[in-house]
């Protein structure tokens, strides 16, 4: 967990008018898929979901993944899941490893584009595999790591480098039947015992935006680097940024709303970076005495004068009229 959200974390028992109980779920990928994190989000009373390797996980999982009985097929994808008591092995609070046994939703879908770019995924890397052993002088130098997987008899390390070679090198024509099994399948673990299997594949897919977060946070509010050394004023400026950037997104969301309808799959027409861009764009010059020049309109600032019924669209507007519209959106 960042710091950051440490910060805000600590925030918000205080705030004045909250009269909620805070829940959260954490949704990543299966690098933060572990014991300890499972055992921590359970513990401080929230939820996860996170995505669950299918090739590494135990024969059992394999095998219900593999059974076609119980998916359920839609246009999309096929899909099905399960209640499982799973247990899992975390380290307690004096260093030592503990295992517990849980409740887990998982859930199993596959997806015949996500099959397709799986398949020509690994013919690229075989193919290549398929070159170094047509020039085993070329297994001298450095490997790519996962056409070296295919081809049995050498040994590389996590840097893509030979560790040892043996004098008989072929294709692994077991490893490529064994994976070929789970081309478009996805699995996805989480705490959501009572929410639909097509929510939860929903929230996982939106997982995007998470990395877009982090863009829009460093590049457009500037979270980071920081010019300021005083705690005081480090945790000012990132209240500040936290802020600025719920309201982008709220405002996102509201904009998008409008634009679009509710059926699922629609790419939002405006970004939060475009939302942003629009309005460091609307601005105005004086052109004399209570009078200004708004020099800037585009679909995005026309959409939130339709939102908060402004209209945005004048070009020249009194210091009187602007103070008004001011006071609107206060309201």
């Amino acid at each position: 967990m960042s710091s950051s959200f440490l910060f805000i974390w600590n925030y918000i028992p205080i705030y004045p008018y909250s009269n909620f109980t805070l829940w959260i779920v954490v949704v990543a990928d299966k690098g933060l898929n572990c014991g300890d994190n499972i055992a921590y989000q359970i513990a401080s009373g929230n939820g996860y979901i996170y995505s669950q390797s299918i090739r590494g996980a135990d024969q059992e999982f394999k095998q219900y993944v593999l059974d076609q009985s119980g998916y359920r097929v839609n246009a999309e994808y096929k899909c099905k899941s399960r209640i499982y008591p799973r247990e899992i092995t975390f380290t307690d609070c004096n260093g030592k490893k503990q295992k517990v046994r849980i409740d887990q939703k998982q859930i199993v879908f596959f997806s015949q584009d996500y099959a397709d770019k799986a398949r020509y995924e690994r013919y690229r890397t075989i193919a290549k595999a398929q070159r170094y052993l047509k020039t085993p002088s070329a297994l001298t130098r450095s490997i790519s790591y996962s056409a070296a997987s295919y081809i049995k008899g050498i040994q590389i390390n996590e840097d893509g480098e030979i560790v040892k070679t043996s004098t008989k090198l072929y294709l692994d024509e077991d490893k490529i039947r064994e994976e070929e099994q789970y081309d478009g399948y996805y699995a996805i673990i989480t705490s959501e015992l009572d929410r639909s299997d097509c929510e939860i594949i929903e929230i996982y897919h939106n997982l995007w935006k998470i990395e877009e977060t982090f863009k829009i946070s460093k590049s457009e509010l500037r979270t980071r680097p920081i010019y300021v050394s005083l705690e005081a004023h480090i945790e000012a400026h990132f209240l500040s940024c936290f802020v600025a950037l719920l309201l982008i997104r709220i405002l996102e969301l509201r904009m998008n709303q409008v634009t679009l309808s509710k059926t699922s799959n629609q790419t939002p027409k405006f970004s939060a970076f475009e939302i942003i861009d629009s309005i460091r764009n609307y601005t105005c010059s004086s052109i004399g005495e209570n009078f200004y020049n708004f020099h800037y309109i585009d679909d995005i600032i026309q959409s939130l004068g339709k939102i908060f019924e402004i209209d945005l669209s004048k070009k020249y507007r009194s210091r009187g009229e602007i103070k008004k519209i001011i006071a609107k959106a206060k309201k």
